[in-house]
């Protein structure tokens, strides 16, 4: 799995509320039911960006539809190189969970 760069915007399948949302983090740390981990992206909606507490967690496989792929140069080319190396210290989460 390819990691989406930073200012792609998607839609999500199964989403209470069709929306796109623009990723502006990666790996977000969240803490669900006592319990803390990480979901692959962190986004806001789009065309309002990010506001208050308005930010969205999610998986790869949550994804109905990339709608636009962010910027990528050389730095995001690294980074997608080392991102299944990194060992990140807390379990994946799922949005249902």
């Amino acid at each position: 799995m390819n990691i989406l760069p930073l200012g792609s915007v998607v839609s999500l399948r199964n989403a209470e509320v069709p929306a796109k949302l623009m990723i502006v983090a990666r790996n977000g740390i969240l803490t669900k039911n006592n319990i803390t981990g990480y979901l692959d992206y962190v986004a806001c909606f789009y065309p309002t960006g990010v506001s208050g507490s308005s930010l969205q967690y999610f998986n790869h496989e949550d994804i109905q539809e990339v709608l636009f792929v962010g910027y990528v140069d050389d730095l995001e080319n690294k980074y997608q190189e080392r991102y299944l190396e990194n060992k990140i210290p807390y379990p994946k989460l799922k949005l249902n969970n």
